[in-house]
């Protein structure tokens, strides 16, 4: 059997029928949608509870990301905190340290004090009691003046002699 061909036609009766099928359907949804109607405010429970739980999860947002910020800031204060105790903390060392230089200046000043004291003691002694006899000689070596200086030899050659 011979089989015919045809010539095909873009237009042909399927594919008005697809089309006016197509053409209905979207009629369809827009009598289901109704777009220029708008829904009742009132009428729904649903759509009130559905509101309000986007409210909530709105509310909850913000109000955790409230918390992030306070933690952070409450992170900051912290820190901030911690260096001032640290701060502290040198300070006292530093007031220790200053403490126990003023008590140890306080005991030398009164060292300082005495000292004076038998100084000026030994001053007064000094003055009365009469100057002695001008000594030509100290330790057999004639002087004529306040100070002697010895120069001794350490070098190799003497050491042997110290002993």
């Amino acid at each position: 059997m011979k089989t015919r061909r045809r010539d095909t036609d873009i237009f042909s009766l399927s594919f008005l029928d697809i089309v006016s099928c197509a053409f209905g359907a979207v009629v369809l949804l827009l009598i289901i949608a109704r777009p220029g109607t708008i829904p009742d405010e009132g009428g729904s429970d649903s759509m009130d509870l559905l509101r309000q739980l986007f409210r909530a999860e709105a509310e909850n947002k913000a109000i955790a990301d409230l918390n992030d910020k306070e933690k952070l800031a409450l992170e900051g204060e912290k820190n901030k905190n911690r260096a001032r105790a640290e701060r502290l903390e040198d300070v006292r060392t530093l007031t220790r340290q200053q403490e126990f230089r003023a008590s140890e200046l306080a005991r030398s000043k009164a060292q300082i004090e005495a000292r004076k004291q038998l100084l000026q003691e030994l001053a007064q002694i000094n003055e009365t009691t009469p100057d002695p006899e001008p000594v030509d000689e100290v330790g057999g070596i004639p002087v004529d003046s306040d100070h002697v200086i010895f120069v001794i030899d350490t070098s190799g050659s003497m050491r042997n002699k110290w002993s």
